[in-house]
């Protein structure tokens, strides 16, 4: 995963500790949520001043994944792609565009599967056993906090937060 384009830092509410956010999730969620939530701390004539936004979330267990209508198009999408380029090898005998399909697909096959990747993207060891309670923000003096009141099973942000990946020799 890239790192984090939008600079903040995560709280620990239990001990106070603070932490510069490395997570590219995490920094998009905030970044997304304050464009949909303006606070205007100066309003024109006869509205009202916000100084600060607390927003609170509580979080649930974290799901399994289950095969919804993306997954199996994952699936589709290769199916469609050899029905199209066995076409002209079926009429016009050319079966080059086939070959450098199924190659291009083969490449695509090995590129996702080393597990680099998969514990960047879900970096597994962010599941809570506690109850735990973590703000997002971009610091002192910015308009919008997120609270994040985690429970049993769901996301620890703060692990999220500061996890940086390994990298392995065959993926460089």
């Amino acid at each position: 995963m890239p790192t984090a384009d939008c600079p903040s830092v995560l709280v620990n509410c239990f001990n106070g500790f603070v932490g510069k956010n490395q997570s590219w999730m995490l920094g998009r969620r905030l970044r997304d949520h304050e464009i949909r939530h303006t606070v205007d701390p100066w309003p024109q004539e006869g509205g009202r001043a916000e100084s600060i936004r607390i927003d609170i979330f509580h979080l649930g267990p974290i799901s399994t994944a289950c095969r919804d209508p993306i997954w199996w198009l994952g699936w589709a999408t290769p199916v469609v792609q050899l029905a199209i380029v066995i076409v002209p090898g079926v009429l016009y005998g050319d079966w080059a565009i086939m070959l450098v399909t199924l190659s291009g697909m083969i490449l695509v096959a090995i590129t996702r599967a080393p597990p680099q990747w998969a514990g960047e993207k879900w970096a597994t060891a962010c599941k809570l056993n506690n109850d735990k309670v973590a703000c997002l923000t971009r610091g002192n003096g910015h308009l919008h906090v997120m609270v994040f009141v985690g429970t049993e099973g769901s996301w620890d942000f703060e692990t999220l937060a500061t996890y940086t990946s390994v990298i392995r020799r065959e993926t460089r």
